[in-house]
């Protein structure tokens, strides 16, 4: 068994206008909510920085200054790195229990009755006391504009009026959280290009939280959301490990090989399939007819992030160019899919081989 002589490789990029309608017909074929909240815990390459609120955690200093921060340095909101808080300020005309801002701290993982920290040593917490709040914090991130999201967090929440224990109720806040969107890499909570999820109350234990939007910039801008109705005692927010990751099915264009006439064998190589996106996503190929030669995969289908290994073999085949299609589909249908992989094999009178010298120091 042979290695490939020669693979040639091209990546398979999109233009904007075809990725557009890529995602306009894979669109089509998911209901509308499906394009909103998805198939689980995004997966691939996280685009998030400190996806985890690990690191030193500091006060927040707002860049125009804050009015619930008079000295300019929000002592209160004491953030993990590389993400922002945003809430809702008190209007004086309320009652001074009526959304308040929030104080942001790390959770602290020594509290295990229940867990608040669901890894590393710490996850982003905020809370009210005897009070509400309608409070988050975001992260921007650079993407493709055009790019299908997936955008994941775990959270959770104690809403309690009394001590008794570290759980919720049996009075609670009614406190919903949500994440969401803003493909258009805005930082205002409040602005309708948001694609929010559904809200739900989320009681003492981690729960995921997950949504898809399309890019519309070359910035994004994901959001986590809270808000309790009642002003109980406790409306402790807790939110760990977020990812944004791109929805897509990326193959090689194109694989060559180099056989010798007079050296037939069989050739292996690698077939990289990259399926990223959320959990449980699949692909299967199959052999397009017409084609002059039959290539065979390790395995014509797996779940994301296993990949087959192709071979070839030439025995008996006479100087020449053979040709093959392999078709890969994602299940769902993700941008990208169907996709489709050139196979040439390129039979020679003589493979000529290049040697190097080896320098070799004492």
């Amino acid at each position: 068994m042979h290695k490939l002589v020669m693979v040639g490789t091209l990546s398979l990029a999109l233009s904007l206008a075809t990725m557009m309608a890529v995602l306009a017909n894979t669109a089509s074929s998911f209901p509308n909510e499906s394009l909103r909240q998805g198939g689980g815990e995004c997966q691939g390459a996280n685009l998030l920085l400190n996806p985890s609120f690990e690191g030193q955690y500091s006060a927040y200093i707002p860049p125009n200054g804050h009015p619930d921060c008079p000295a300019g340095i929000c002592n209160t909101a004491q953030m993990a790195p590389n993400w922002t808080p945003w809430w809702l300020s008190h209007d004086p005309d309320d009652p001074p229990y009526i959304i308040r801002m929030p104080e942001y701290k790390p959770a602290d993982p020594i509290f295990t009755d229940p867990i608040r920290v669901r890894t590393g040593e710490a996850a982003q917490q905020y809370f009210t006391f005897f009070s509400n709040h309608k409070a988050g914090f975001y992260q921007q991130a650079a993407v493709a504009p055009g790019a299908l999201l997936c955008f994941s967090i775990w959270g959770h929440s104690w809403s309690a009026q009394d001590d008794d224990d570290a759980y919720s109720g049996p009075e609670d806040g009614h406190l919903v959280q949500k994440i969401g969107i803003d493909p258009t890499g805005g930082t205002e909570w409040q602005s309708t290009n948001i694609i929010w999820g559904s809200e739900r109350e989320q009681y003492d234990q981690y729960g995921l939280f997950e949504i898809q939007a399309i890019a519309q910039s070359p910035i994004v801008t994901v959001f986590v959301y809270s808000y309790p109705e009642f002003p109980v005692k406790h409306n402790d927010v807790y939110w760990d490990d977020a990812f944004l990751s791109v929805v897509e099915l990326r193959v090689p264009a194109s694989l060559a090989v180099i056989a010798d006439v007079d050296l037939p064998g069989v050739f292996t190589q690698p077939l990289p399939i990259e399926l990223t996106g959320f959990a449980g996503l699949s692909w299967a190929a199959s052999l397009e007819p017409g084609g002059t030669l039959t290539p065979t995969l390790s395995a014509w289908s797996g779940p994301a992030g296993e990949s087959p290994t192709m071979t070839i073999d030439s025995t008996g085949l006479v100087t020449g160019t053979y040709t093959a299609t392999l078709t890969i589909v994602s299940e769902p249908p993700v941008p990208g899919s169907p996709a489709t992989v050139a196979i040439t094999l390129r039979v020679v009178p003589e493979v000529a081989y290049a040697y190097l010298p080896i320098v070799t120091k004492d």
